[in-house]
């Protein structure tokens, strides 16, 4: 079973207790549908609702792919012996699948990048002396100039200063703290915006309405939102996040600038600039697109959910106090009650036996009929629907000619 802290989380969402959760996860792992666990396991789940336990359903795969995607992350470090009391903790308190893949990054093997082919050429060592920034008599050329060597194809200081850079842009690109203050910014601040592109085809006007559209992020609509990446997907639009870049880079340059007076400072700030530029903004735009995306997908769901249930529970005959019958097997049947609004007033269970005479349909249906004024009395199509429906009928019938004498 996922972690107690999951579960809460889970039960939080939902509106339940975290008992509650716990019980459906459990039913769930055993392979529990969610319309069997919430037609006969109440007893187990206080009640549950289908809608409850879908999400709790979905939330339970997704925690457990996490905790299984941590668990591998943790032994590919632990491999690698660079695991840390820090590191550790925060994969061990990580609740998302982007803040796991964020502290795993920088353990991943980087292949055909630019760092990589830098560290190739015997820059890594010139990169860590940047990185560490120790004050030293004299600008920072006077260094690099041991690390000019042709036969590692690194011709001038410029292009030692050049591949340097690319090593601590990708460390810089690669920190868990950047990458969730890009993200962050991104998604509070950035602005969605749509344009046309010269796609002609037949679909075009029917996206007219977002050739020059621009909204905040978070206050774009489910429907505008999804209608935007469709047309994007097949070519009518252009979509991009827009978002005023200096702060975000003065707070990138600043955490790794450890004196903006120092020879290191420029060679630091160009490495923070390209590591936004270059490696963090297009990647996290996307992911906060996508991220976007599927909560447009869950709300228009939950919305579109809304409307059938609304639909399924009008009354068809109108505001009048209905009696719901199911039959059960040998004879029993569950009855509610409801109100003109649908609202359930009471409910009763009929048994069938000859010791049951006070708890038969005979004696409860007619109680409930005058006690709520029933004006429609539905039964239920179940195997054991036809036979409790002549049953009802014929009651009524009976009621009507007592009535009528």
């Amino acid at each position: 079973m996922i972690e107690a802290r999951f579960l809460e989380m889970i039960a939080a969402e939902v509106g339940a207790g975290t008992a509650q959760v716990a019980a459906a996860v459990e039913l769930l792992d055993r392979g529990g549908a969610v319309a069997f666990i919430a037609h006969y396991r109440k007893d187990a789940t206080g009640g549950l609702d289908e809608r409850r336990l879908e999400i709790i359903e979905q939330r339970n795969l997704q925690f457990t792919a996490l905790s299984n995607r941590r668990d591998a992350a943790r032994a590919n470090v632990d491999a690698l012996g660079r695991m840390t009391e820090s590191l550790s903790a925060a994969l061990e308190a990580c609740s998302d699948p982007l803040t796991l893949e964020d502290l795993y990054l920088p353990f991943k093997k980087q292949k055909h990048t630019k760092a990589a082919l830098a560290a190739q050429r015997g820059l890594e060592p010139f990169a860590d002396y940047l990185w560490v920034q120790i004050p030293h008599p004299g600008p920072v050329e006077f260094v690099v100039e041991q690390y000019v060597c042709p036969e590692r194809q690194v011709l001038s200081v410029e292009e030692a200063l050049e591949g340097a850079r690319h090593i601590v842009a990708e460390r810089i690109a690669s920190d868990a703290e950047v990458r969730r203050m890009v993200r962050a910014a991104l998604r509070g601040r950035a602005l969605f915006t749509a344009t046309a592109t010269k796609y002609l085809g037949a679909q075009r006007d029917r996206y007219t309405a977002y050739f020059d559209y621009a909204k905040p992020l978070g206050k774009v609509g489910a429907t505008d939102l999804l209608a935007v990446m469709r047309g994007m997907k097949i070519g009518v639009l252009r979509v991009e996040l827009v978002l005023e870049e200096e702060p975000v880079l003065a707070a990138i340059t600043a955490r790794f600038v450890k004196d903006p007076e120092s020879s290191f400072a420029p060679e630091i700030t160009a490495a923070a600039h390209d590591a936004y530029r270059r490696l963090l903004r297009v990647e996290l735009e996307e992911q906060v697109l996508a991220e976007a995306r599927r909560a447009a997908d869950e709300a228009l769901v939950r919305e579109l959910r809304g409307q059938v249930e609304a639909a399924l529970m009008s009354q068809p005959a109108g505001p009048v106090p209905v009696l719901a019958v199911h039959a059960e097997r040998e004879g029993g049947a569950s009855l509610a009650a409801l109100d003109a609004r649908g609202g359930v007033l009471e409910t009763a269970t009929a048994v069938n036996g000859p010791d049951s005479a006070e708890n038969s349909l005979e004696s409860i249906l007619p109680a409930l009929l005058e006690r709520h004024g029933i004006g429609i009395v539905a039964v239920g199509n179940s195997g054991a629907g036809r036979q409790t429906g002549r049953k009802v009928q014929n009651m009524l019938r009976g009621r009507r000619a007592h009535s009528a004498h």
